[in-house]
């Protein structure tokens, strides 16, 4: 089926019939999976795991120096904590 205001043409009407075919022969575990393992494989890159513990590391200094205001509140050993857990990743 077209959404709402394409023309249904003979060529866009064979190419919608033409993905459903292929839709078919595949379930969403298939394309499930098939995202799951690019993701894995792009987390478990060693270029990839640099750039997020760089950025990891950019944002905790950040949020410290912030946090570095708020020294005299109550929340602040909280907030202390919140951020050195962000550090902790399991992968």
């Amino acid at each position: 089926m077209l959404p709402a205001g394409i023309e249904p043409t003979a060529d866009r009407l064979q190419i919608v019939e033409s993905v459903q075919k292929i839709c078919d022969q595949y379930d969403d575990n298939f394309w499930l999976k098939k995202d799951q393992n690019k993701i894995y494989q792009l987390i478990q890159n060693d270029k990839t795991q640099k750039e997020i513990n760089a950025l990891l590391e950019k944002y905790t200094k950040e949020t410290l120096r912030h946090l570095n205001k708020l020294k005299h509140h109550a929340c602040y050993n909280e907030m202390l904590e919140l951020i050195n857990f962000s550090k902790i990743r399991k992968i």
